[in-house]
């Protein structure tokens, strides 16, 4: 899955890693927005289980979309972490 979210393979970040590379720019703010964001879904879920199940699943507050099949641009991401948003204030519309 995060190969297909960020483009890269684990490869290209194990040579990376191995030659001191510093990611590019989108890719690390993709990284903190995705962090952020399954912080976000553990304080609203409590557990890493219902968190991945909440985004393999369809969402309502989210046109019946599976969340994780958003999260491949900046956009998606915002949007997802913004239905947690809803969701931990009570907003299930």
């Amino acid at each position: 899955m995060v190969e297909r979210l960020l483009n890269k393979t684990i490869k290209t970040f194990n040579s990376y890693k191995a030659n001191n590379i510093v990611l590019d720019a989108t890719t690390s703010e993709k990284l903190l927005k995705l962090f952020a964001l399954y912080d976000k879904g553990l304080q609203v879920f409590g557990s890493t289980e219902a968190l991945n199940a909440w985004l393999g699943g369809r969402a309502a507050g989210l046109g019946g979309q599976v969340p994780e099949t958003l999260l491949d641009t900046i956009t998606g991401i915002n949007i997802v972490t913004e239905e947690l948003t809803r969701i931990e204030y009570g907003d299930i519309a």
